[in-house]
């Protein structure tokens, strides 16, 4: 589903922005 290609997208950027 798209959304939960956004929401893959979403955490691998917070995950990757917080490191």
């Amino acid at each position: 589903h798209f959304v939960d290609v956004v929401w893959l997208f979403l955490y691998i950027f917070i995950y990757w922005w917080g490191s």
